[in-house]
């Protein structure tokens, strides 16, 4: 064990925290000198307590002055025990920090790299070498994995060397020396120490008196001794037990050693903040577990030991209850309670196991194994219930389609469901295992495959024809045993199905069920919707506006419904991820398909219909499909202006959208032995070309809130516009409104613009945006002073105009009558000379009344 010199070191004798770590930077002295430049190096482990199992760290940088073969590398660690690190217990990455600290080779047990160890040595030779150029800088670490190194037994400072060589060279590439720290964790001059730690100063070569005291410290330039102190082994020693928290501590052997100037470590000590608890005040006896947290405001950065005592529980017990999580630990023979490891962070939470303890009241007391710091708490421990298992759900289903099972677990987190038995010839055996502990295990079973019936799927192969509902669980299937299978999928009926606790399938069942299996009916229907351009087919289940229709606008997308059972286990049977790339590999098996012919009728003469390629579609991104099952439909979206359309000779001949008419049909195909034949259903759309303006050439609008300005298109219901609002000439400042939304519904839109801070006589243009910001029309527009003046402004207009509708339907119903009532009375009275008929309305006699009749079918026309 080597010494370090010309160094204050404070170390804490039994801390669990990772060794320090103090790169020297010189090359080895125990052998050949390397050619290689040694730049840095260090080595750590995960653990500094003394003797305990853990992984290390060596890490070496260099830099070549020749090209190397590396091909070999040995690593020395004094007096640690390295016989337990085997082969796939280690990595090694090499690294170019020249080129950016780029991957150079990652090599381990799998990549030929053999490992011979023995005490404190360990040996790694590379089957192929590793290439290291000239005058590049190189770091390499090693690393295990296994946490099957051994620190040495006691506490001190060690050697760590390490050497690396071409093929029969031992250090001809590159060697490394440094120190890893055992037992103690250093502190800086000045720094923070846990009531209850020891400190240790290592004297090293100070060549002034041994008699080193312990000072309190008074104040900046005075202090008060407390103890005298042993030096031995070069180290001075100082307990922390009954030192003051709060309070700066120093040691010193100087001529003047009351005034802290001349200390030679300084520390204070503190309370480590510690806590304990169970998150729960009882826990059954099986293996349901409670979790349990520990947690340090204080000591965040190691990982650290608490010695754990109950009363009433021996350290066997003890080790039974912490050991899967906690690493824990019997250290003696007279159950004075185990030893864990708390990782670091500063909370640390996981279950603990209480199978098979006792029922009843335990009080549990935790000591950090450094510190005074402890904690206690209490848990109850309860009788479990017996082992069962039952049916929560198990769903009826379409043949061709997807069942569920839900099974529930009572103390026991396996369980095997069985499914048919010989006389229905079927059968298969699931076995589940509730990994998140909630009760519950939910699973569905593809009636399309589940006979493993399917080259394509094995279905006794956990997660294919059997799988957990939720992917997101970590819920499992562990076996899945046909017993009898099937050459077409399963038939239409009742399968008696049972449920037992346990993997064993021959085990007296705990519940019973059926799952009942109804015919397949095929595809049975197909509605037309359409959906605005600007859908995010990524989003089109939460954010597309759908409308029924089967007239289809450019731009617009078609969305067909189809109304099916038995085809959901063709999709899920597809491996794809996605479902539109699972309908586009189920059409090119031959289990379904979809095709889309231009009608006859909207066909030229001497030409081939049109197809829509909707294989291609599926695959590019141009569509989507949404399947749900539940509710026996799914839903394919297609983005028309991007669909191939061909008249089968491979040429994208494009789409007429003032002509063209597709039938487009859906077919589950008799192939899959679900169906006796083909079944399909078939659905008409026609395509329009996109018209779409303002309402109006010129607008006149008030100087308010809330105008309206109406605009008119053929897009999709949901589809948004923006129209755009500009001042031209205004007394003020002018004004731009950019932003105002205008969606449309039955063909019309309208947006409500704000035009409070404008005045009369402002003028303005209107602009009609679409969707992608294209600018499609635009109008002039006036402000006007108030929405009254409008109204007289345009009476003279609109007056003319319901004169004229009045007068049209008035005269429909009543002129015959009216007019010749009147002209009758007029004949029979007679008139005079000022024209007055005998109806008493002065000046308006049958003459009259024709040409007024004659001037509004005139004025209506010449409107019209």
């Amino acid at each position: 064990m080597t010494s370090k010199t010309n160094k204050l070191r404070a170390v804490f004798l039994t801390a669990l925290m990772i060794g320090s770590v103090f790169a020297a930077g010189i090359a080895f002295t125990g052998s050949a000198a390397a050619v290689s430049t040694t730049d840095s190096q260090s080595f750590s482990v995960d653990s500094n307590e003394a003797g305990a199992s853990t992984d290390f760290d060596y890490n070496t940088t260099f830099t070549t002055d020749a090209q190397y073969d590396l091909q070999s590398i040995d690593i020395v660690t004094e007096a640690a025990d390295t016989g337990n690190v085997g082969d796939g217990d280690f990595e090694i990455s090499i690294y170019n920090e020249s080129d950016g600290g780029s991957l150079v080779a990652q090599r381990n047990t799998s990549d030929g790299v053999s490992l011979s160890s023995s005490g404190a040595e360990m040996n790694f030779t590379l089957a192929s070498a590793v290439t290291l150029n000239d005058t590049y800088q190189y770091s390499v670490n090693v690393t295990s994995t296994s946490g099957e190194f051994v620190n040495p037994d006691n506490s001190g400072t060690y050697d760590a060397d390490a050497y690396y060589g071409t093929n029969g060279g031992t250090s001809d590439v590159a060697s490394a020396s440094t120190t890893f720290t055992i037992g103690q964790t250093t502190v800086n001059d000045g720094g923070i120490v846990f009531q209850g730690q020891t400190v240790e100063y290592n004297t090293g070569d100070n060549t002034q008196t041994n008699d080193y005291t312990l000072y309190e410290r008074e104040s900046s330039d005075s202090g008060t001794p407390v103890r005298s102190l042993n030096e031995e082994n070069d180290f001075v020693q100082v307990s922390t037990d009954g030192l003051t928290t709060g309070q700066t501590y120093y040691i010193s052997n100087a001529s003047n050693p009351q005034n802290p100037d001349n200390a030679n470590l300084t520390f204070t000590v503190r309370e480590m903040d510690f806590s304990a608890s169970f998150d729960s005040d009882s826990v059954a006896n099986d293996d349901s577990g409670v979790d349990i947290t520990f947690e340090s405001d204080n000591r965040q950065n190691n990982d650290y030991t608490v010695e754990v005592m109950s009363e009433n529980l021996d350290d066997e017990e003890l080790v039974d209850i912490f050991d899967d999580n906690f690493a824990a630990t019997d250290t003696d023979t007279d159950d004075g309670g185990v030893e864990l490891t708390v990782e670091s962070g500063g909370e640390d939470t996981a279950a603990a196991n209480f199978s098979g303890i006792d029922a009843g009241d335990y009080e549990f007391d935790f000591e950090v194994s450094d510190t005074t710091a402890s904690a206690s708490d209490n848990i109850s421990v309860t009788e479990a219930a017996d082992a069962n298992s039952e049916f929560a759900e198990v769903s009826d289903v379409t043949r061709g389609d997807i069942a569920t099972f839900n099974v529930s677990l009572t103390s026991t987190q396996e369980a095997t469901v069985k499914i048919g038995d010989e006389s229905v010839g079927y059968v298969a055996n699931v076995t589940v295992y509730d990994d998140n502990e909630d009760g519950y295990v939910e699973f569905t079973a593809n009636t399309y495959t589940m006979g493993n019936n399917s080259d394509a799927v094995n279905a006794s192969e956990p997660g294919e024809a059997f799988v957990i509902a939720d992917e997101d669980s970590d819920d499992q299937i562990t076996s899945v045993d046909i017993g009898a299978e099937t050459s077409s999928p399963v038939a239409a009926g009742t399968y008696r199905t049972t449920v037992r606790t346990g993997g064993d399938a021959s085990d007296t069942a705990d519940d019973v069920s059926r799952l009942a299996i109804s015919e397949t009916s095929g595809i049975t229907g197909q509605n037309l919707w359409t959906a605005p351009e600007s859908t995010d087919l990524d989003e089109f289940v939460d954010e597309a506006t759908l409308s029924e229709d089967d007239s289809i606008t450019e731009g617009d997308y078609v969305v067909h419904e189809v109304e099916a059972s038995g085809v959901f286990g063709i999709l899920a049977n597809q491996s794809a991820e996605d479902t539109e790339d699972k309908l586009a590999g189920a059409i090119e098996d031959g289990e379904l398909n979809v095709t889309v012919e231009q009608t006859e009728a909207s066909t030229s003469l001497n030409r081939d219909p049109k197809t829509l390629d909707y294989g291609e579609a599926l695959t590019n991104g141009n569509a989507t499909v949404v399947a749900d099952a539940p509710n026996g439909t799914f839903y394919v979206a297609v983005d028309l202006a991007d669909v191939t359309a061909d008249r089968g000779n491979d040429e994208n001949v494009g789409i007429d959208w003032s002509n063209d008419e597709f039938n487009a049909t859906v077919t589950l195909e008799s192939g899959t032995q679900l169906v006796d034949e083909d079944s399909s259903e078939s659905a008409v759309f026609s395509t329009e070309e996109l018209e779409h303006g303002l309402a109006q050439d010129e607008y006149e609008l008030a100087a308010a809130e809330n105008q309206t300005i109406s605009a008119e298109s053929s897009a999709a219901d949901g589809t948004e516009y923006n129209i755009l609002v500009e001042s031209d000439e205004t007394e003020g400042e002018g004004f731009i409104l950019p932003s105002n939304d205008a969606v449309v519904e039955d063909g019309q839109m309208s947006a409500q613009v704000d035009l409070s801070q404008a005045t009369a006589n402002d003028t303005f243009t209107v602009v009609l945006e679409g969707p992608n910001g294209n600018e499609i029309e635009s109008a002039s527009g006036t402000v006007v002073e108030s929405a009254q003046q409008t109204t007289e402004q345009t009476t003279e207009q609109t007056t003319e105009q319901q004169t004229t509708e009045q007068t049209t339907e008035q005269t429909t119903e009543q002129t015959t009558e009216q007019q010749t009532t009147e002209a009758t009375d007029g004949t029979t009275e007679g008139g005079d000379g000022d024209g007055e008929s005998g109806s008493g309305v002065p000046g308006f006699g049958m003459g009259i009344a024709l040409i007024a009749v004659l001037g509004a079918a005139l004025l209506a026309l010449r409107q019209n």
